[in-house]
């Protein structure tokens, strides 16, 4: 019986391994193109990256001349550098790019193009929403003359939402348009619970009471020049934008300097890819 067992036995094996055999056959040429799909995948997530890195190094170097030449007076210059990043810059960089052109237009009193560079701007930077709506915020105060009541709530409606970063400001924006329109009931209702409204700073509190006064006074319908005085972006906010920006920029390429120099660095990288 243990002469017949073993004939089982190894009958079964050889059974097993021509198994296994056919198996590798007919699945490895599966195996293989997985390989090589997880290579190529690997490869364009890597060139992506590089891509991506140099994109932000020319942009943050065009944009600083950009910034330079608007120091040095150089208006034609500067405009010419904010364009080029807007043209072909990262997101980030040509929401950037767009808002320092609009601040150009509006020294030479175009307003309009300076609105829609501003709303491009904006959608531009959809992704990021401090900076696009920083963006969205400035179109509003350069629309706030001109621009009927219901243009300026529809165009602050998602600003004021809790949780976006300039909440208070959008509120402040939206009760000043009306209190000049002659919608004060609602414009000193919003201003008092701004006044004391836990995201509003002190400064923007204090705007809120005088607002109030003047609603009390019977005047508020004669400042819409005050109105629009009264509610502005802070400069800083724009300079942090920029300042964070370089900052990002010059680590980038740091990275991508430092990935060229590893030792090793051209052999692991498909020939020609790294420079």
């Amino acid at each position: 019986m243990s002469q017949v067992a073993d004939v089982f036995e190894e009958v079964e094996e050889q059974l097993r391994s021509a198994r296994y055999e056919t198996i590798i056959k007919k699945g490895w040429p599966y195996l293989a193109g997985a390989l090589v799909i997880g290579v190529l995948v690997t490869l364009a997530v890597w060139a992506w990256n590089k891509n991506q890195l140099a994109q932000s190094a020319k942009a943050s170097e065009a944009y600083q001349q950009g910034l330079d030449a608007v120091g040095a007076g150089d208006v034609k210059t500067a405009d010419a550098r904010f364009a080029a990043v807007a043209q072909d810059g990262p997101p980030a960089y040509k929401a950037l790019a767009l808002m320092q052109q609009a601040e150009l237009r509006l020294k030479e009193r175009k307003d309009a193009e300076a609105l829609t560079l501003l709303d491009k701007a904006a959608e531009t930077a959809a992704k990021d929403s401090a900076l696009g709506d920083s963006a969205r915020l400035k179109a509003v105060y350069v629309a706030f003359d001109n621009a009927s009541l219901a243009d300026i709530e529809k165009r602050l409606e998602p600003l004021v939402k809790p949780g976006r970063p300039y909440a208070a400001l959008a509120r402040e924006a939206l009760a000043m348009k009306r209190m000049v329109s002659g919608k004060t009931a609602e414009a000193r209702q919003a201003l008092s619970l701004l006044a004391i409204s836990p995201d509003a700073n002190q400064g923007l509190q204090g705007r809120a009471n005088v607002a109030m006064g003047v609603i009390d006074s019977g005047q508020a319908a004669t400042l819409p020049a005050t109105a629009k005085a009264a509610a502005a972006v802070p400069p800083e906010t724009v300079a942090q934008f920029q300042q964070q920006a370089a900052i990002a920029a010059a680590m980038a390429q740091q990275q991508q300097q430092q990935a060229g120099q590893q030792p090793g660095a051209q052999s692991a990288a498909p020939a020609g890819a790294a420079q």
